[in-house]
């Protein structure tokens, strides 16, 4: 039943929705995110139940979140086509680097427009959402991600 599925659950079902889609074109970088997404969506949980709980942010949404975050980790999806329309670019990155603790933006795969278009539309059709809904997703799942580093950060102080 997917209506007590899991972010895990969530991301299983867009993995292989995607890799279908693309006809396996990109399955180790599809397997690669598959797995670094299930992870991370193991350490929401651990410091976020209450959050997950109480219904500010389904499994689906932290799902499509984590989901669209490893593509973009894996280089497949440009980091900026994800953007919210309302967010400062450089707030959008700075906001990626906290949320995984790194000091380089991700390289992507260099491809023609249009076949980036293609991917983004995949991306949004194997989500079954429109792309601003999968965009505000990224966002609240990097927002988490970041508190998540900062109470690392704090503990690791103390």
């Amino acid at each position: 039943r997917l209506g007590s599925a899991t972010a895990y659950s969530w991301i299983n079902i867009f993995s292989q929705r995607f890799d279908v889609l693309t006809h396996g074109s990109y399955t180790q970088v599809v397997d690669w995110a598959k797995v670094s997404a299930t992870a991370a969506s193991s350490t929401l949980m651990v410091h976020f139940p209450a959050f997950q709980a109480n219904g500010s942010c389904q499994p689906r949404q932290t799902g499509q979140g984590l989901w669209a975050l490893y593509l973009v980790i894996a280089g497949l999806v440009p980091l900026d086509s994800l953007r919210p329309r309302d967010i400062d670019p450089a707030e959008w990155q700075a906001l990626f680097l906290e949320s995984q603790q790194k000091g380089e933006l991700p390289q992507h795969v260099k491809m023609e427009d249009s076949v980036l278009n293609g991917l983004l539309y995949l991306l949004s059709s194997t989500c079954g959402s429109r792309l601003e809904v999968l965009q505000q997703d990224l966002l609240r799942t990097m927002e988490q991600m970041r508190a998540v580093v900062r109470t690392a950060t704090l503990a690791a102080r103390a």
